[in-house]
């Protein structure tokens, strides 16, 4: 968490400081980020009720359980070829409200849900793969900004597209993950509402066991750029800025 993601539907989220000009951040959150200001986005989801030291645990002590899987002798388990799951966890997805020189950040916790597919191909104990998925991410968030009044904001459902790679340790298969996805967002504030689609990166970390040759368990983590955008509402103007992460645990049949 220690890398900010922002969003837009004109350009994908920064997830550290060399991608700034290549994914054409705006120049204001240029300048936060090379003074080392740190956004409310990120400050917020920093904050969350479950922080990313339970994902660490729990990628610790299924990566711990290599040692038995090593122990089984002339084991030589393949995680080669296509699988498919379903996951549920806890999401949390913050927005900065920005109009009229006030700001104002939104958030809500949730119960997430998902589906995913994917294809891997090993090397040794290298394994790489590619995989998309779909996940509803939870109901509207409310709050009171100080120009605007009440203010409704949501990120209903989040899809993407992404690419793996891991290090195989008999049936535990911890790895990293990076690709794009596409997330709606809705904002309604003084009479107005908005809605749109964006484009960001998101990036994650995981570990997966097999329990079975067929039935995988695993623990994904992952922070997503949902929207930064500006609109009109109800003659003012609005900017949002919005990200999500979540920790969703997931249950695969391999074919």
């Amino acid at each position: 968490m220690k890398n900010l993601i922002e969003s837009s539907s004109r350009a994908a989220p920064v997830s550290a400081p060399c991608l700034r000009s290549q994914l054409g951040l705006r120049p204001a959150l240029r300048r936060r980020l090379a003074s080392g200001g740190a956004l409310p986005v990120r400050r917020r989801l920093l904050q969350a009720g479950w922080k990313p030291v339970t994902v660490s645990l729990i990628l610790l002590g299924l990566t711990a359980l290599a040692g038995q899987q090593q122990a089984h002798a002339g084991e030589n388990f393949s995680w080669a070829g296509s699988y498919a799951g379903v996951e549920v966890g806890p999401s949390q997805t913050v927005t900065d409200v920005k109009s009229g020189g006030a700001k104002k950040a939104i958030d809500r916790m949730d119960a997430a849900f998902g589906l995913f597919a994917g294809h891997n191909w090993q090397f040794d104990r290298v394994v790489v793969g590619v995989e998309a998925n779909a996940a509803y991410l939870g109901g509207e968030a409310k709050g009171t900004h100080p120009t605007l009044g009440d203010v409704k904001t949501r990120a209903a459902w989040t899809g993407a597209v992404k690419g793996r790679v891991g290090m195989a340790f008999g049936r535990v298969l911890p790895y990293l993950s990076a690709g794009v996805a596409v997330s709606d967002h809705e904002i309604k504030a003084n009479g107005g509402k908005a809605s749109a689609a964006g484009i960001g990166l998101v990036l994650g970390a995981g570990a997966e066991y097999a329990a079975t040759d067929r039935v995988h368990l695993r623990a994904d983590y992952s922070l997503t750029g949902v929207m930064d955008t500006k609109d009109r509402l109800g003659g003012a103007s609005v900017s949002r800025v919005s990200g999500n992460h979540r920790l969703m645990l997931g249950l695969s049949y391999a074919f």
